[in-house]
């Protein structure tokens, strides 16, 4: 197992969002330390879809890296009720996407774009001071 990184994650939910997120969190503790844990913002489906998100902003550390902390963010998911047949029906009842990894032994820092495109993200990346804020 790796040296414990930070993991910035973007967490969303449009079906009872704060009990999803709150259970996330939970499961998270599960894998690692949480160091940061955001407000939650409500706003629009960045897709255009009718209900709203509620998105919140969580800084994991853990030793897990690449594939297996994609699996066990993948079961969260899944735990938090995520699948396939409902999402197709416009219900996300958990996403959870890896917006950054910080390695503290290295000071490397690794981003993904896709989270970024959603404005509450985005917020509260700014917010967290991991972005500057927009002008």
């Amino acid at each position: 197992m790796a040296e414990p990184a930070d993991h910035w994650l973007a967490l969303g939910s449009n079906v009872d969002g704060e009990d999803r997120l709150t259970s996330a969190l939970e499961r998270m503790a599960r894998i690692g330390q949480l160091h940061h844990v955001s407000a939650v913002l409500t706003g629009p489906d960045a897709s255009g879809g009718p209900r709203p998100y509620r998105n919140q902003l969580v800084c994991l550390r853990s030793a897990l890296t690449g594939d297996d902390l994609i699996a066990a963010l993948k079961t969260i998911e899944r735990q938090g009720g995520r699948s396939a047949e409902r999402m197709a029906q416009g219900l996300c009842d958990l996403d959870i996407d890896l917006l950054a990894r910080h390695d503290p032994q290295t000071g490397m820092q690794e981003w993904s774009e896709k989270p970024l495109r959603i404005p509450a993200v985005r917020r509260l990346a700014e917010q967290a001071g991991l972005l500057p804020a927009a002008r």
